[in-house]
């Protein structure tokens, strides 16, 4: 029996965007990439070398202006860490939702970007930052017609006013 096979439509009226693929892609390992960070962040967080280098800083101004104590500092850690880790895995999984074109999906994981993003930054903040970063791009053309159901048309190729006849330039102006 012959296989046949459909033919594949360019992207206008077709399949997903490469940009929505990128963005849910970037989003799904750049989740489990924080979540992994802050595993890293809340093993090193009751070590000496973490309470000495914090008790440098509120020492020396602006630090010292703050009126917090060092464990204070090390509890405030910890919570925006877990809420990086929460915030993480559920972009996780709205990043494979978006895959499959839910508006929902998209909506959810741009309202957890901003928090992923801030409470991110007690894991270095760049990871996070990608995450949130893909969360836009969702938003941008042409993933927003794809989410929205719009197929526009291809835009016409380029073609040079005179292609096919030969151009010659202007004459100079003569010289005086």
């Amino acid at each position: 029996m012959e296989r046949v096979s459909e033919p594949t439509s360019p992207r206008p009226g077709g399949g997903r965007p490469s940009q929505v693929t990128l963005a849910a892609w970037l989003t799904m390992v750049g989740s489990a990439f924080v979540v992994l960070l802050v595993f890293d962040r809340l093993a090193g967080l009751h070590t000496l070398e973490t309470r000495q280098s914090v008790q440098k800083v509120l020492a020396e101004p602006p630090g010292s202006d703050l009126g917090i104590s060092v464990d204070a500092v090390i509890a405030t850690v910890r919570v925006l860490a877990m809420v990086a880790a929460g915030c993480a895995t559920a972009a996780g999984i709205l990043g494979y939702q978006v895959l499959r074109r839910s508006r929902g999906a998209r909506l959810a994981l741009t309202v957890l970007a901003v928090p992923l993003f801030l409470a991110g930054l007690v894991t270095g903040g760049f990871v996070s930052s990608l995450v949130a970063a893909s969360a836009v791009m969702l938003w941008l053309q042409p993933a927003r017609d794809w989410f929205d159901g719009v197929t526009r048309p291809a835009p016409a190729a380029f073609r040079a006013p005179d292609a096919g006849r030969s151009v010659q330039p202007p004459a100079s102006p003569p010289l005086y």
